[in-house]
């Protein structure tokens, strides 16, 4: 699981580089997947200026089952760092099984 995230900072990463033309053509936020997993998938926002990525992760027992927890805070500006930056939460659960 964790080489998944990984791969999924990577792909992040490389996004804020020389592919930001090829996202100006898409609209200004757009959700598409990132990875999937047997339990669920992960989906991420993507924007024109993607600054941040924050991942936060909790894993507990419930009832004699395995939850994932997964909150991703994606940080971004409008114009300049030190813009305003406008937050945007993402909330994903796997179903229990």
């Amino acid at each position: 699981m964790k080489s998944h995230l990984f791969i999924f900072v990577v792909t992040v990463i490389t996004l804020r580089g020389g592919s930001e033309k090829m996202l100006l053509s898409f609209m200004w936020e757009s959700v598409w997947p990132m990875f999937s997993s047997k339990s669920f998938i992960v989906s991420g926002i993507i924007s024109r200026s993607l600054i941040h990525l924050e991942f936060i992760f909790v894993a507990g027992v419930r009832e004699c089952s395995n939850f994932i927890l997964l909150r991703v805070a994606i940080l971004f500006s409008q114009h300049h760092l030190l813009n305003r930056l406008s937050f945007i939460h993402c909330l994903f659960l796997p179903p229990l099984s």
